[in-house]
């Protein structure tokens, strides 16, 4: 270990609003004295404030579908459990000369709630995060794995380490393959960086003022089929795999740092996005919300895509030529109007040659869009529970066709 923080904190965050001029201040001192000060300074701030043309009321009282966030097994962590497993991994590392880097993170949390409308909320909850990269000797071969859990029961460090090893060591010196258009297979962690910007493409206000893929002339895309009938894309509240707590705050907070406070304490349910291929719903901030005569909801920070019945193995089977990718990186958008986008493979690309994996390869530049590969898929795996770069979700493998790896990259 390198490096070891214990610490404890309360924050409070105040909005205040004064007939639409806003302010946002916070103090982890909650001393009478500083509390008062940070009122005070909130109102004066509030009043030198321009007023907030998309001003919304904060969030009266609500009723909740209970939710469980909270785990013993993890609030009852100690450093010397964590310390093991750690030691366990590296120790294995060692004997299979790998080099290991990584954070593990645990947390217990109480988040509460109170506004001026009569609302008042709380609850509980813990978490466990592990970023791990694996790497060779000689830095040719990597692998990258984030894993987020509630709880600690769920962390299998054993199948974490032995993945890591595993893709970095046959990622070891990768050769040379020129781009082009391939057939690919995406990890789920792939899958979940990939679709992570399809979902925030599929903002209401974005479609209605013409700057997305969902809009059309008359509005939005709304009920059309888009997408192959067996992709449905949701976020789910309750899920047992993906523990959330039962309020949130808002999509968007109507162009301000308070309305983001403000917004809190909206229920969190569950959504369809997409549903056979049909786009079910689109996402509103309040302001946007009441001005449309919508209900505004909670963000629920997960994503979920149905997966199919194939194994990783009968994917690859049926490709004569191809590219298994395990992770992305650095992806960013370069047109929202058909969210197109580019980045990296990563960690682990490896090409695949008459049903079987061949060799590593090395890394490309991507250039290609999820409304078409959602178009373009020829099989999919069963869900597994994965955390690329943004949220916990739960993605199948997916094998798709005519995926553009426009350049070489030497990224390892």
């Amino acid at each position: 270990a390198t490096q070891h923080i214990t610490y404890e904190d309360t924050r409070l965050k105040l909005a205040l609003a004064i007939d639409g001029q806003e302010s946002l201040v916070e103090s982890n001192c909650l001393c009478d004295a500083e509390v008062n000060d940070l009122v005070n300074r909130g109102i004066s701030l509030a009043r030198h404030a321009p007023r907030n043309e998309e001003f919304f009321e904060p969030v009266p009282p609500q009723v909740y579908k209970e939710s469980n966030a909270w785990f013993e097994s993890t609030a009852n962590l100690t450093l010397k459990d964590k310390v093991r497993s750690i030691e366990k991994i590296c120790g294995r590392a060692r004997g299979q000369a790998l080099e290991l880097y990584g954070n593990l993170e645990s947390s217990i949390d109480s988040t509460s709630v109170m506004n001026s409308n009569g609302l008042f909320v709380e609850q509980p909850s813990t978490s466990i995060k592990l970023g791990l990269t694996a790497k060779t000797l000689n830095g040719n071969g990597s692998s990258q794995y984030h894993v987020s859990e509630s709880d600690w029961n769920h962390f299998d460090f054993e199948k974490i380490f032995t993945d890591s090893a595993e893709t970095a060591i046959k990622s070891n010196n990768p050769k040379h393959l020129s781009p082009g258009k391939y057939t690919v297979i995406l990890s789920p962690k792939a899958v979940s960086e990939y679709l992570m910007f399809l979902f925030w493409g599929m903002d209401a206000r974005m479609s209605d003022l013409g700057q997305s893929f969902f809009a059309n002339d008359n509005g939005t895309k709304l009920g059309q089929k888009l997408f192959d009938e067996k992709i449905n894309l949701s976020s789910i509240h309750l899920h047992p795999r993906l523990p959330q707590l039962k309020f949130g705050q808002a999509f968007g907070s109507g162009g301000s740092a308070a309305g983001s406070v403000f917004s809190l304490g909206l229920p969190v349910s569950s959504i369809n996005w997409i549903e056979n291929g049909v786009v079910k719903n689109l996402r509103y901030s309040p302001y946007y919300a009441k001005l449309k005569g919508k209900k505004p909801i909670g963000y629920p920070f997960n994503l979920v895509l149905g997966g199919g019945e194939s194994s990783v193995a009968e994917l690859i089977k049926d490709v004569a030529h191809g590219i298994l990718v395990n992770s992305f990186w650095y992806v960013n958008p370069t047109d929202w109007n058909s969210i197109s986008l580019t980045g990296l493979t990563r960690d682990g690309t490896f090409l695949i040659k008459n049903g079987e994996i061949a060799e590593p390869v090395n890394s490309f530049r991507f250039n290609d869009s999820p409304v078409k590969s959602l178009n373009k898929i020829t099989g999919m795996s069963k869900q597994e529970k994965t955390h690329g770069e943004y949220w916990p979700c739960l993605m199948p493998w997916l094998r798709i066709e005519e995926f553009n790896m426009s350049a070489v990259s030497t990224a390892v």
